[in-house]
Parts: structure tokens; C-alpha cells; sequence
């Protein structure tokens, strides 16, 4: 589920917590140690795993290799070994790139991770989903300006995701829901090569399933401005 606060709440909701977080060391410390302790690796038995679902501050060379900074655990880094890393550039470097660029984009991690023997947690595997202040996620520029025009245009809809989807293939970047008994799917028509860069495209949509409801356009425009159609 999607937050329910506005805006504006979600905006004030993150420095308090960070700052509590950063009150209660202490015992926030303690209860990790306690979690942590059953993923400790030991010989000749198999590690268990830890789920980490947070927001990435930082993704920066080490002393030794690289590391994660979540900013919920932010006096603990997670190490990534070297290939690890070289497969996060290749499989997100879209993703990356999209968070580089803009400050009001933010970095979802989903990983599993261990424990060494030492006390240090190392990240086994990871996903990463860039999203919007609100947490939408999106997936390119041309995206987030979309979202950010529904946002700002207060208008109720469905964010559509790509699940198992190769990135060519087209998708309905989001559903509008407040349209009344016929529901608007909105596609992001861009210019390049990849998702959904023509009419055809749009055609093809409609005859697999999307024939009951209206379809629309979204051009992004360099200067950011929306145009629909």
C-alpha cells in the first residue's frame, strides 16, 4: 500500500524520525545485535539471511572496496564485494543514473544480507527503485515528469510497474481513477528507442487488454512542461 499522508506530511515525517533514530542508539543497537546475531555465520551450517528494505544515502568507494549507506542505519555501512558492485552498474545503471540527477529522486533498496563472523554485514543480493518525494516509483525522466504532473495536478490514479517485463516492452505508466465509469490509462511517449515510442505501440496495448478503457499520451518536453494527449 501507498502512504496515505499528504505531502507535506511525509516531507515532515522523515527528519523526525531519522532524528529519533539517532536519539535511541542505544537501544536501536541492542535489538539489532539481537536480530543480527541469529545471521552470523558459522561453520559448516548454512547462513541464514537478513531482509534489509530501506532508503540508500549513499553508494561510495570504502577503505577496502565498495559500500551501501542506508539512511535509516546511518552508522552502519554495508560492504559490497566487487562483483556484486560491477552487476549493480550493469543491471541499474538507468536507475543510477535517474537518482544522480535530480535531488528530489530517492533510492529504494530491497537486499538480503549476512553477517561475518566479525560482526559485519555484507550484502548477498540487491534491488534498487528509484522513486518520487511521494515514493511513487519511476522509472526514467521522462517518467517522473509525468508523475510529478499528476501530483501537482492533485489527480487520483494507479502507478503501473513493470514485473518481469523486459525494458522494451511498453506498460501503462499509470491508470487515472478519478475519470468516473471509464478509467484513463496514460503511456509516456518519449523520444528514443526504448518503452513506448509510437502509435503502433499504443494500438498493440489496446488489443491485449487495456480496449475498455480510454488511452492517452504523455509527451515530456524539455523545458518540463507536460503536454497530454
Amino acid at each position: 500500500m501507498l502512504p496515505t499522508q499528504s505531502p507535506a506530511e511525509l516531507a515532515e515525517a522523515g527528519p523526525r524520525k531519522e532524528t529519533s533514530i539517532l536519539r535511541t542508539t542505544p537501544a536501536l543497537n541492542a535489538r539489532r545485535i539481537a536480530q543480527w546475531s541469529q545471521a552470523v555465520a558459522m561453520p559448516d551450517k548454512p547462513q541464514h539471511l537478513i531482509l534489509l528494505i530501506g532508503e540508500v544515502k549513499e553508494i561510495v568507494p570504502a577503505r577496502y572496496g565498495h559500500k551501501a549507506v542506508i539512511k535509516h542505519v546511518p552508522d552502519q555501512s554495508f560492504p559490497l564485494d566487487e562483483p556484486l558492485y560491477r552487476r549493480l552498474g550493469r543491471r541499474f545503471d538507468a536507475e543510477l543514473a535517474l537518482w544522480a540527477s535530480a535531488d528530489t529522486v530517492h533510492m529504494v533498496v530491497i537486499a538480503t544480507f549476512g553477517v561475518s563472523e566479525a560482526g559485519i554485514p555484507t550484502i548477498a543480493e540487491m534491488s534498487l527503485m528509484p522513486v518520487t518525494p511521494q515514493w511513487l516509483p519511476i522509472e526514467d525522466s521522462f517518467e517522473r515528469q509525468l508523475v510529478q504532473h499528476l501530483v501537482a495536478e492533485g489527480r487520483a490514479f494507479i502507478k503501473g510497474l513493470r514485473y518481469n517485463l523486459h525494458r522494451n516492452q511498453c506498460i501503462a505508466s499509470a491508470t487515472l481513477t478519478d475519470t468516473g465509469d471509464i478509467e484513463r490509462v496514460m503511456f509516456v511517449v518519449s523520444p528514443g528507442a526504448h518503452g513506448l515510442r509510437s502509435k503502433r505501440d499504443l494500438s498493440a496495448q489496446g488489443r491485449r487488454g487495456y480496449g475498455g478503457r480510454q488511452r492517452r499520451a504523455f509527451r515530456p518536453c524539455p523545458n518540463g512542461r507536460a503536454v497530454l494527449h
